[in-house]
């Protein structure tokens, strides 16, 4: 059987997505003083480490907070929030674990940015996911090391915050 209703909905989602899409590629990247030299922005005594103020204008990270909150949960691409003790996780292109990784494809609306990381130098190529994380009033992101899934290359951009807690 056709279920009518589900198809209509999810051509709703998609035009939804090309016009949140759309309106995230008006905008241009303004990046102060950045034209593919990184060394000005370089974190003190620790090589690879840059520290970027405002990557994103006020306008792309509005846009991509939107997009964010108004995701709707797929299983293509998982993006459910998950709630633990001091923060809330989505998850995309795939969930992490010890025997590797479970990929799934990344959101469109991230490609723009994901281009924008290895076209000046960030990282040599496109994420293969993104977990992302939101911090309680006063919290962050603790001291810990990752494992090889995240080896060598780690990209963190703070949306919404100060980045300093």
């Amino acid at each position: 059987a056709i279920n009518l209703a589900e198809m209509f909905r999810a051509e709703k989602r998609k035009e939804r997505e090309r016009r949140r899409l759309k309106r995230l590629a008006v905008h241009q990247y303004e990046l102060p003083g950045l034209t593919g030299d990184l060394d000005p922005f370089v974190v003190a005594g620790m090589d690879g480490i840059w520290y970027i103020p405002e990557f994103l204008s006020s306008a792309d990270e509005e846009c991509l907070c939107g997009f964010i909150e108004n995701e709707e949960d797929s299983s293509e691409t998982s993006g459910t929030w998950k709630n633990l003790p001091h923060r809330r996780l989505k998850t995309w292109g795939g969930i992490p674990s010890s025997k590797g990784m479970y990929k799934k494809p990344l959101p469109r609306w991230m490609d723009c940015i994901n281009q924008k990381l290895v076209e000046i130098g960030i990282i040599k190529q496109t994420p293969n996911h993104i977990l992302l994380n939101e911090y309680k009033d006063g919290k962050g992101i603790g001291a810990h090391f990752d494992g090889p899934l995240y080896e060598s290359e780690v990209a963190v951009l703070n949306l919404s915050g100060s980045g300093s807690s």
